[in-house]
């Protein structure tokens, strides 16, 4: 079996310098019982463009394609949405849904041994072969305006329902309704805010931090409330507090001298909120 460069690099601690895997050394002092574990299982890999086989006759025939059809070896889906959208040296791709993960490419002989601190990974070839691939990203992104639109429907879902005034039909019908337009709606409400009147700042870590200097036991916090806070102010600052963390991500790119020359918005928040991806002016 051919091994993933960019799965055995950015999740199993693979690089080239060690001829493999860690030394021996590194796992038995995690637990003598991970003693001589590299010597039991691989050392080489192999980036996307090389050909893991082919496909089955039994594949080729659940899956309608030819037997023989080339199967390349296999990588992440975000790495792989970079690849699709284009990725160009020093130019971010941020792959945006529930959460984000950034993939950046650089040519190896302009990184050399350069480590940047604080993100998720840097693996030579994981997307691009020739280049490194540098791994970024946030723990909760688009999850963090679901989790407001779940915190708000909430009577909806557990007392609008449960209405005798209505048939079970048209209750059901009349949820699904505000379901499918509270976060429409509250983008284009909180699209009106003027960030300089309104005080309230939220942080993003509601599922802890990813990047930069991962740690997963913060927390998010609200502050600056008031009476005088509604729904689409407090949806405004949570919008700009996910803008605010990736912006930490280019911040810390560039201060480990990684020039960000560009943004490359994929996925379903890119497409679905236009609040949150206004054009980045890139300095």
């Amino acid at each position: 079996m051919k091994r993933s460069r960019c799965a055995a690099g950015h999740k199993a601690l693979w690089h080239d310098s060690w001829g493999g895997l860690p030394p021996n050394a590194f796992f038995t002092a995690l637990d003598p019982l991970l003693d001589r574990l590299n010597e039991r299982l691989f050392t080489k890999t192999y980036t996307s463009d090389q050909v893991a086989g082919t496909l089955s006759e039994e594949w080729a025939k659940r899956l309608g394609l030819n037997p023989g059809v080339t199967v390349a070896v296999g990588a992440f889906d975000a790495h792989m949405g970079a690849a699709g959208g284009q990725i160009e040296p020093y130019h971010l791709s941020k792959v945006m849904g529930t959460s984000t993960c950034d993939m950046l490419v650089a040519p190896i002989e302009e990184i050399g041994d350069k480590m940047v601190r604080g993100i998720c990974g840097q693996v030579d070839g994981s997307v691009i072969p020739g280049m490194i691939g540098m791994e970024a990203g946030q723990s909760a992104f688009g999850d963090v305006y679901a989790w407001f639109k779940k915190l708000i429907s909430w009577p909806l879902e557990h007392i609008l329902a449960e209405s005798a005034l209505l048939p079970v039909e048209l209750k059901q019908q009349l949820i699904q309704e505000c379901l499918d337009r509270i976060i429409p709606f509250l983008t284009e409400e909180a699209s009106k805010v003027d960030p300089r009147m309104s005080a309230i700042v939220a942080l993003d870590w509601l599922n802890g931090r990813r990047t930069p200097d991962a740690d997963q036991s913060l927390k998010g916090a609200l502050v600056g409330l008031s009476l005088g806070s509604d729904a689409p102010k407090i949806f405004r600052a949570l919008v700009e507090a996910t803008c605010y963390g990736a912006k930490s991500i280019v911040d810390r790119f560039e201060s480990e001298g990684i020039p960000i020359k560009g943004i490359i918005g994929l996925g379903g928040v890119a497409k679905k909120s236009p609040l949150s991806c206004r054009p980045w002016q890139i300095s």
